[in-house]
């Protein structure tokens, strides 16, 4: 099995359940992506293979970047067919993104059976471009790819472990315990606005902020000139498990994987979706919202007072019933499903 893709934990960690699941089971699993992106440091933690090609994006680049584009494109299947040669896989699975564009290409050129698998609400431009010349579509939610499989996404054992709302709010008192997470890449808007929200709530909260890679310095900095203690940072929350274990709310950018982890976990949320062109993580954000299990909130309009008058409307007992509100849309079996119609491939 190649799998191909990357770029944000959006489309790594549904691959990484896969192949763990596979590799458990015999296969011998490759991942395909780039050396510049996350899964250069994320694939290799979880002991899978990892190998590199060479690949950019499209979006709002002028012609310069559309020619390095195809270069990078013939340079990726040439390197990707001498990988073929040596790995003889039986599938290719594509999780979308630009990075699994060229494994797409190469399988269609080989007549490797293809499956592509998006994992949002809206479909991305590479997956609907494959799901043209893939053998197999499968889909997170419906309506996402015409004639694709529903099957959901994959959750980790960890996550899925954790204890239902009933248990976890049981006699849980104390501050309001706020998990800001700003996808695998950190949120520069959560950034610039919960140093300020610690300083006007204090005692009220207690805070745990992933502030992404590039910014820990400079926001560790911000919060120790508060002088409140009440604080957690990390660059990245390697084991988000416990964070969501600790959480009363979720205030997050609203990614496929983030919003299903919270409605496997059952996590009330105020969501401020990425904006983007496609409006994926405001459809994504739709599916909380519309069963009271969350509070989208455009980013333009996000800020400090905002997400005071907010909190200000917010008790824990709320909270409880929005996490059941959550809870109550998981699908279990997502992994089951994918392994059988990867098996029925071969």
């Amino acid at each position: 099995m190649i799998i191909t893709g990357g770029g944000t934990g959006g489309h790594i960690f549904p691959g990484i359940v896969i192949a763990k699941a596979l590799i458990k089971n015999g296969w011998d699993v490759l991942w395909i992506g780039t050396k510049d992106r996350m899964e250069s440091f994320l694939i290799p933690r979880y002991n899978i293979n990892i190998d590199f090609i060479y690949i950019n994006g499209l979006r709002g680049k002028g012609l310069k970047f559309y020619l390095l584009f195809f270069f990078n494109l013939f340079r990726s299947l040439y390197k990707l067919k001498k990988i073929i040669k040596i790995w003889k896989p039986d599938v290719i699975l594509g999780l979308g993104s630009y990075i699994s564009a060229p494994g797409g290409i190469i399988s269609w050129i080989l007549r490797i059976p293809l499956i592509i698998y998006e994992q949002n609400v809206i479909a991305g431009i590479t997956n609907k471009l494959l799901a043209k010349i893939a053998n197999i579509s499968i889909q997170a939610f419906p309506g996402a790819i015409l004639n694709s499989i529903v099957v959901g996404n994959p959750i980790r054992n960890e996550i899925i472990s954790i204890l239902p709302p009933e248990l976890r709010f049981n006699n849980r008192s104390g501050p309001i315990r706020i998990l800001v997470i700003g996808g695998s890449q950190g949120a520069k808007i959560f950034n610039d606005i919960f140093p300020d929200v610690l300083k006007l709530l204090k005692d009220n909260i207690l805070l745990w902020h992933q502030v992404g890679y590039n910014a820990f310095n400079e926001i560790d900095a911000i919060y120790k000139k508060i002088g409140v203690i009440q604080y957690r940072i990390n660059d990245f929350i390697h084991n988000i498990a416990k964070a969501y274990a600790w959480a009363d709310l979720v205030v997050c950018q609203s990614g496929a994987i983030t919003v299903s982890e919270l409605i496997a976990v059952g996590l009330p949320s105020i969501l401020v979706p990425f904006e983007h062109s496609d409006h994926q993580q405001y459809f994504n954000a739709l599916l909380l919202e519309k069963v009271g299990a969350g509070i989208i909130c455009k980013q333009e309009k996000f800020n400090v007072d905002m997400f005071i008058s907010i909190f200000n409307s917010l008790n824990r007992s709320i909270l409880f019933k929005m996490s059941v509100k959550a809870k109550s849309l998981y699908l279990p079996g997502s992994l089951e499903r994918i392994l059988k119609i990867i098996n029925s491939c071969i």
